[in-house]
């Protein structure tokens, strides 16, 4: 709350009656806004409100992007090791994941037999899924 009057003051002891009045009379003039008062009050908290919302928001995008870049990274890992080993990962329209032995440009899923066929041209054999490369 706002003080709405004097309760001390300091001046000389010849003066204090000069002081004293002047000190009643600006006192006296003293008028609060309370409407402006709670005003800035409510503009103090939604500024408080956007900074806390914007710094939500700062946090949620640097979570994000380390999440991407640990994503990336596992995906780099996941592609070297996959070199390394002479393998391939593949995925179905489904979904699921195959991995073989990287030695064509193409690949095909027969799930009757549950076998992947390779080849390095692009011609979808008949009864066979398509699969594609995962990188």
């Amino acid at each position: 709350m706002f003080t709405s009057y004097v309760t001390r003051y300091l001046a000389p002891a010849a003066s204090a009656g000069t002081v004293s009045s002047a000190a009643a009379r600006v006192m006296g003039n003293v008028r609060w806004d309370y409407g402006w008062v709670t005003g800035n009050r409510q503009a103090a908290a939604n500024d408080t409100r956007l900074a806390l919302g914007y710094n939500r928001q700062i946090a949620a995008l640097g979570q994000q992007t380390f999440e991407d870049r640990d994503a990336s990274n596992q995906r780099i890992v996941e592609g070297r090791s996959h070199v390394l080993s002479g393998a391939v990962a593949l995925q179905g329209p489904d979904g699921q994941r195959y991995q073989t032995k990287a030695a064509s440009n193409y690949y095909f899923l027969d799930a009757l037999k549950e076998t992947i066929t390779g080849r390095n041209v692009m011609g979808h054999p008949i009864d066979l899924q398509s699969l594609a490369i995962v990188h």
